[in-house]
């Protein structure tokens, strides 16, 4: 939950020699896996902006135990669930985040930490992005996923490309999409499955310990961009 923890899981991780993966569940949704298969197949060309929302209240969508949820969080909205956001911006630009620019307001609730916080990104290829976490609104659970390039783009599971030069408008592929907060939607299944694969031949995966460490030291300066009003916070680089 800070940066020294952080730095000694990887160190351990990393010194034990161990095979990790960690809970970026939403890197195995089929959504997910077929826009990223596309854009690493230069269906969009060289990719040139990434946008990814988390809004999920857990007390609109029925949790048990979740009333006032926002007046008890123990965390920041990205934190608590806009890590996904974040760790999705990363993995489908292909590149890691090397800076961020946030603001944060907590909206007229008596709240311990943000429970609304935008962030622009900076990554290592000098592409940017946007990322979003709000767990403070009344409305349905939704996970945005926007994808721009030089070739194409795509918005969720509607996608265009001059790969298809027939196409005039959005094309939709039919496809499971990250938008449900319940559990039993989350696709553990196929992270689990990955993990299985990973131990049996050795190899390290793609969603390690050592990987999502970039993503954490994001979440962090996200939270302290937020409260100073803005400042840009560089990250250390790997």
């Amino acid at each position: 939950m800070n940066r020294d923890e952080l730095r000694a899981m990887d160190a351990a991780v990393t010194k034990a020699g161990i095979v990790s993966v960690c809970g970026w569940v939403l890197r195995y949704n089929p959504m997910v896996e077929t826009a990223y298969a596309m854009a690493r197949d230069g269906m969009f060309g060289d990719l040139l902006y990434v946008e990814t929302d988390y809004w999920h209240n857990p007390e609109q969508s029925g949790y048990p135990g979740s009333e006032n949820y926002v007046l008890h969080i123990d965390g920041s909205a990205m934190l608590l669930g806009g890590c996904h956001a974040v760790d999705l911006a990363r993995y489908l630009m292909g590149s890691d985040i090397v800076s961020v620019s946030a603001v944060e307001t907590k909206g007229g609730f008596e709240a311990p930490h943000a429970p609304m916080q935008a962030a622009v990104l900076r990554f290592a290829n000098g592409m940017i992005g946007k990322v979003s976490a709000c767990i403070a609104h009344w409305a349905p659970y939704q996970f945005n996923v926007d994808l721009l390039g030089t070739d194409g783009g795509l918005r969720d599971n509607r996608f265009y490309s001059r790969r298809l030069p027939g196409a005039t408008d959005w094309a939709t592929f039919p496809t499971i999409t990250p938008n449900s907060g319940l559990v039993s939607h989350h696709p553990f299944d196929g992270e689990i499955d990955h993990f299985i694969d990973c131990i049996r031949t050795g190899a390290q995966s793609h969603a390690s310990v050592h990987d999502a460490v970039n993503t954490h030291e994001a979440l962090f300066a996200i939270d302290e961009s937020g409260q100073a009003g803005g400042q840009a916070i560089d990250l250390p680089r790997r």
